[in-house]
């Protein structure tokens, strides 16, 4: 399970995404032009039916694309140098649009991985991949970060596995019908259905000493259509990496809670910030889920538990 790195990064508010989403749904909306725009006036409305139709020229499918490649070329984690990068070149392309752009900088915590280890032991021994294999045509392979869950606490666990489904509080009524308990063992939940972080809280409340994530085909894989790298959907090696925060909780840095993470701001000590999970957590493949699942024991799982591999 994951040993973390915690960090304190200062990084930059970018506006672009923004910029982004208010450009695609003004370009979604053309065909209510002459309706009445409320809280204007009939004059000012055609001034700002003029305004956007000269903004919604000016986005296009081609444009977002160029960008979004530009962007998302090299990795850009967040505190590093590839996300200063990205920083740098959202705020010349905004400013190359006319735009005002400002650039505050915030203290925030975080946390990357210094290592992921995550091995079955019984009834055979096989190591999962912390990562995705290397591609011939892939650039900067070096700037790979191992698949994690941001937020998931430091740990070195082992125990006996249980399949939840998606982990989620329906699913762990399934199995108490079944008798079976998840106290003291590390679930194996599906990705999908709910946030990530809630099927932590979930296994966590429920005494659960280790939570593992993976896509399950039917979800995001073989069962959509063609995968990677002849498709979009996700292969057997493919890994989906993402925060586990509690943001049900409150939002942003987990150790300043309802206040911005700038000079002066009063911060909470980690354990004391009720938004951060407590059991280790880690993404993985549904091709390493396969053999932890294969390898179960008890009662077949319900029709709603089976996914996309053909396990019963």
């Amino acid at each position: 399970m994951p040993k973390n790195r915690e960090a304190r990064s200062s990084t930059t508010r970018r506006v672009v995404t923004l910029a982004a989403i208010a450009g695609f749904a003004l370009a979604a909306a053309p065909a209510a032009a002459q309706e009445p725009i409320l809280g204007f006036t009939s004059a000012s409305a055609e001034q700002q039916r003029a305004y956007e139709d000269a903004f919604t020229r000016g986005v296009s499918a081609e444009s977002i694309g160029r960008n979004n490649r530009q962007l998302s070329r090299r990795t850009h984690l967040v505190g590093t140098a590839g996300d200063r990068r990205d920083q740098g070149l959202s705020v010349q392309k905004l400013r190359s649009y006319g735009l005002d752009v400002a650039t505050p900088s915030y203290s925030v915590y975080a946390t990357r991985p210094m290592d992921v280890d995550v091995t079955m032991t019984a009834p055979t021994t096989h190591r999962l991949a912390a990562s995705e294999p290397v591609f011939p045509w892939q650039q900067h392979p070096e700037e790979v970060v191992a698949a994690y869950n941001a937020y998931s606490p430091s740990g070195d666990v082992s125990g006996d596995v249980v399949y939840a489904n998606y982990g989620l509080p329906d699913d762990y009524k399934v199995l108490e019908q079944l008798g079976i308990s998840v106290k003291d063992k590390i679930v194996l939940v599906r990705y999908g259905r709910s946030f990530r972080g809630v099927k932590a809280q979930q296994a966590e409340k429920r005494g659960a000493k280790g939570l593992l994530i993976y896509s399950d085909p039917e979800d995001d894989g073989f069962v959509k259509g063609a995968v990677y790298p002849d498709g979009p959907w996700r292969p057997s090696f493919g890994i989906q990496r993402g925060s586990i925060q509690y943001i049900f909780q409150y939002p942003g840095d987990p150790l300043t809670p309802g206040t911005p993470s700038i000079p002066g701001t009063r911060r909470i000590a980690p354990e004391n910030a009720t938004s951060l999970p407590h059991i280790p957590t880690t993404p993985i493949s549904y091709g390493d889920a396969r053999p932890l699942l294969e390898a179960l024991g008890g009662p077949e799982a319900p029709d709603a538990f089976k996914g996309g591999l053909p396990i019963t």
